[in-house]
Parts: C-alpha cells; structure tokens; sequence
C-alpha cells in the first residue's frame, strides 16, 4: 500500500516525520528503496548511515527538490507500521492436553497459546504468552532469508534476529549487522548461518507477534524479536548482563498500563533508549502515546 504522492513514472512516495524536525516525503522506488543525498540509494528499514550532511528530497509529480537536512534518525515503515513475517510461518507452541511442543501457523496463534521463547535472564528456553498479535496485513512483496540448514524465513519490511556471534537482536535487513554469514539461533539450541536474501514479488499477509516480558519467538525455528529485547547487554551464554544504570524518567511511562510496562520491561529501559523511541514515533510524546498508536491502530483483538 502506498500513500502520498505519485511521481511522474508513477513509483511510490511514503510519508515520513518526525516531531520537531523537519518532515515530508520520502521517494521510493518500485523495490522498496528511498533516496536520500549525497547517497543516492539506502536499504528500507532504520538507516545508521544516514548523516547530518544528508538531504532529503521530495518528488511532487513532475520535479524532485531539496526540502531539508537529516537531524535525527528515523525508521522507515511505509503505512504499514509494523512489518515483520508472514502469516504462514511456524510458530512453536506448548500442547497441553499432549503434554509436547508442537507448531502452529503464526495467523492461527491465540493469546491463550505458550509459545516457546528464551529466556534471557536464565540463559535458556522457556514459555511465554503473546502480549501482542499484530492485525493482519497484506503486502505485495517479501523478503526470502535463506539458512545454511536449507530452511528459511519470509519477512516483509524488516525484522530482527538474534545473533549467536554478535549478541543481540539486530535488524535483519542491515547488512552492516546482518550480513550472509551472521550465526543465528535455532530451536533446537543449535546454531545456522544466513546464507541468501531473496526479493520475492508477490502478494502475501503478515503478522508480528511479541510475547510477554520475553518478547521474542521463535519464528520458522529461528529466534526472533524486536530490538527492545535487548533490555541489557547480552554474553556468549545468551544472559543478560544486568547492569547498574540509570532508569528511565517515570513520566515517559506514565499511563501505560502495567501489563506492558512489565511486558515490554519499560521499566528496566535506560531513559535514553525510552526517548529513542518516543522520537521514532512521530507525534509522541511519552510511551502511553506511543502504545495508543500501536495497540490500537494495529493489535489484533484479544479473543
């Protein structure tokens, strides 16, 4: 889906903001690329190469122009907000009647389903409830993350993975972070490598879904989370490393129910990871706004 502007050839424009900074729209051509200056072409997804040097261009329907200076970095989600993988992948899933893991479709989960997650604070596998399932989206392409097992993973957008040799959540789509090679962690407690990433154009639906207090999943056998799962820093034994640091300012988590201060562990944040992402959101102020615009204009509803 597009929104916006078309330009003259009729490739798509995407709006873009920030609050407080200068906003507009950003070109985009047909495989999901946008153009910025001086370089003239970045992956879709959080650029960190992007610079105060860099101008942002605007395409109106005839004349592309120069409409400001980069002063912060931004996520870059299309209309769609959250983009993460398909509704046809795997999920694993705790039967209690059989008493046995098994798996389930990612658009069959329920919020009553155990899901299989690790568990960072004690450095293994553990269940966890979804605190989130995001509605169902369509998209008209995807990305193929192919595995040296021979398994893969169909994402739209982007999505985070977590890797074995570099530890943390990373976004799998940044080449700096995620390049072929980068080891990432299976459900059986084994570990693969990222051997290919295949553009496939075709229509298809997805879905995300965080658990509770883990956040992360295990999505067509892969570890998979969001970058907030990154609440410490993390050791070779996949632990986190609790430090002593400055919590975030109350007020920016004032109103947010408990359910997800303690699901999303908005309260063990850093104050500036907080505000980090306050300022991704554009028109946020603190986390309560942050969580009115992605709860309730993208949860799917509790059964």
């Amino acid at each position: 889906t597009t929104t916006g502007w078309k330009s003259s050839n009729s490739k798509p424009m995407y709006n873009w903001g920030q609050t407080g900074y200068t906003t507009g729209k950003v070109y985009t051509d047909s495989s999901g690329y946008y153009y910025v200056q001086p370089r003239a072409k970045t992956t879709s997804g959080e650029d960190n190469n992007m610079t105060a040097t860099d101008t942002i261009y605007e395409a109106s329907s005839s004349t592309i122009s120069a409409i400001g200076t980069f002063t912060h970095r931004f996520y870059f989600n299309g209309s769609n907000g959250i983009r993460c993988f398909t509704e046809d992948t795997w999920i694993d899933i705790w039967d209690e009647k059989r008493k046995k893991r098994i798996r389930k479709r990612a658009k069959d989960v329920k919020y009553s389903d155990k899901l299989l997650v690790w568990n960072f604070d004690k450095g293994c596998f553990d269940w966890a409830r979804p605190l989130f399932i995001q509605k169902s989206t369509k998209a008209e392409e995807f990305t193929r993350i192919h595995f040296s097992d021979g398994g893969y993973l169909d994402i739209v957008g982007a999505h985070s993975m977590y890797r074995v040799d570099l530890p943390g959540f990373k976004n799998v789509m940044n080449e700096r972070f995620m390049p072929i090679g980068a080891q990432v962690f299976k459900n059986d407690g084994s570990v693969v490598t990222i051997t290919g990433k295949e553009n496939i154009k075709r229509n298809v639906t997805y879905t995300n879904i965080i658990t509770y207090y883990h956040m992360n999943v295990f999505t067509n056998g892969i570890l998979t989370s969001t970058p907030m799962n990154n609440v410490y820093w993390i050791d070779e034994n996949m632990t986190y490393k609790v430090d002593d640091r400055h919590l975030v300012d109350k007020s920016l988590i004032d109103g947010v129910p408990e359910e997800w201060i303690k699901g999303l562990r908005l309260d063990l944040k850093p104050d500036e990871v907080i505000r980090n992402i306050i300022a991704h959101t554009p028109g946020c102020h603190n986390m309560r706004e942050w969580l009115e615009i992605n709860k309730f204009n993208i949860q799917k509803p509790k059964e």
